[in-house]
Formats: C-alpha cells, structure tokens, sequence
C-alpha cells in the first residue's frame, strides 16, 4: 500500500511537473506588423528539447539561428540563414545569453535580415537553433519545439501564436524617445509596473548587435528616463541611420525605432 501511494504520489508529481514545464515559454516573439518592421526572438534554452543524436545548444555563450521566412510566393523555409558549419553563417545569425541565464535574444528586421525583395509578401518566420562556433561541432547542438515532438519553430505575423510556445507581447510596455530624429542625443522614457522589477534597456543597430546598453538593473515602479548620445559601448559616435531601442523585462518587450541624423 506504501509504495502504491509513492508511486501515485511520483505520478502526480510528473502530471504538474509536465503542466508547469509545458506552460514555460520555449520562445517568445515581440510581433512585428510586417517583414519591414522590427522584431526580437527570445529563444528559453532550459526549456526547449533535443533531437535524438544531438546536444543541448543550453550553456553555450552564444548559438546560431537557423531560420528562413514563409512568403505568399514560395512557402515556409525561404531566404535560409544560418544553414551549415561554415563559421560565416553562424556569426552573422548569433543570438547571446543574458548572463549566466540560458535566455538567448537577437533583434532584426526580416526583409533585411534575410534579405527578401521589396514587394515580396512575407508571412511569418521558421528557426530552430544551433551550437556556436565555440562548440567543436556547432550542427550537433540543437534546441526545438517539445510542444510539436521536437519540431521546428512556425511564427506568423499575422497572429504570433506560432506552435502556442510562448507569450507573445507588442508594445507591451511604454517605451517613448524625443526628439526623434536626433542628431546629438534623445531622451528615452519608459515604464516599468512593479517595484523590485528587472529591465534592461538596450540600442541595437541593423544588423541585430548590441550597440549599447542603457540600463540593466532592478527598478521601482513608474516612469523613467535614460539618455543616449549616439555613442557605442567603447565611447564611438555611431553611425548616422536607423536603430532600435529595446526595453526587456521579466514578462514583456517593446521596441521602438530611432533614427540618428548625421
């Protein structure tokens, strides 16, 4: 009778267990309107799964997405990026940690990105992601979907909803900059809707790399303001052109566009 009930008890405990771990987001998208606007891709490694015959790509310093774009004209896995070993294909797709977490981020505009042709209709994105160069091997490491048996990731614009794996948040949070265009500096507000909260607040450039992060750190409640001068991390004036500023919190993104006038 004892071990019945520990083997029910063990049961229940991989029934929630199961529940918890299959509400947990894998990947969670800020939804873009189109191929020509801004999108982040947060990519919960811990959360993910491994395909038989591969590695975990959780605890790597940075990973690779492979993905390509589903178009009106051709169908899913368009205009691939990120597509083998060659060290070329990786650095250009990276996606870092956060930390020592095993969140892996990285922000583009799809029509660039991948580079789709004007007045080509895109509907969404397909990833899955991979070891990076620093693994000896960077094919073998592999993270996907366990909500689809391990398959690939789907996102459409239209909807954001995907495969249902992860929440999916647009404009979530106030995030403002005046005046905008600038050419020497611009004043960046944002909320925040606890006290205690993290949120980072970072500029990325065209390419998805981090330019500069603003803030990093635990905020109170309300409204906040963060100034940027047009300088890189290293203390360089960036280039004149088009960037985005990225607010992350626990639960939320929002992105806005900034251009530089120079």
């Amino acid at each position: 009778m004892k071990k019945t009930l520990q083997n029910l008890a063990l049961l229940f405990l991989l029934l929630v267990t199961g529940v918890v771990y299959a509400q947990s987001p894998v990947l969670t998208i800020s939804c873009p309107a189109s191929a020509d606007e801004w999108v982040t891709i947060t990519y919960y490694a811990d959360n993910g799964c491994t395909p038989e015959g591969k590695t975990s790509v959780a605890g790597l310093p940075y990973i690779a997405i492979h993905s390509g774009v589903t178009t009106a004209a051709g169908g899913n896995w368009q205009f691939v990026k990120g597509w083998n070993d060659n060290p070329d294909n990786i650095q250009a797709t990276k996606m870092f940690r956060e930390g020592t977490t095993n969140v892996y981020k990285i922000s583009f505009m799809p029509r660039e990105f991948y580079g789709v042709p004007a007045g080509e209709e895109v509907l969404g994105i397909n990833c899955v992601f991979n070891g990076s160069d620093n693994d000896p091997a960077p094919w073998s490491s592999e993270g996907k979907d366990p909500n689809s048996n391990c398959g690939d990731f789907a996102l459409t614009f239209a909807s954001c909803t995907g495969t249902g794996i992860g929440g999916n948040v647009q404009n979530a949070v106030q995030l403002h900059n005046y005046p905008n265009p600038f050419t020497t500096a611009t004043q960046i507000s944002y909320t925040t809707q606890k006290d205690g909260e993290f949120a980072s607040l970072k500029v990325y450039n065209l390419q998805g790399q981090v330019v500069k992060v603003l803030t990093a750190a635990n905020h109170i409640a309300g409204q906040h303001y963060v100034s940027w001068d047009g300088m890189d991390a290293d203390g360089n004036a960036v280039a004149g052109g088009q960037y985005l500023i990225t607010l992350e919190t626990e639960t939320q993104v929002s992105s806005a566009k900034m251009l530089i006038i120079r």
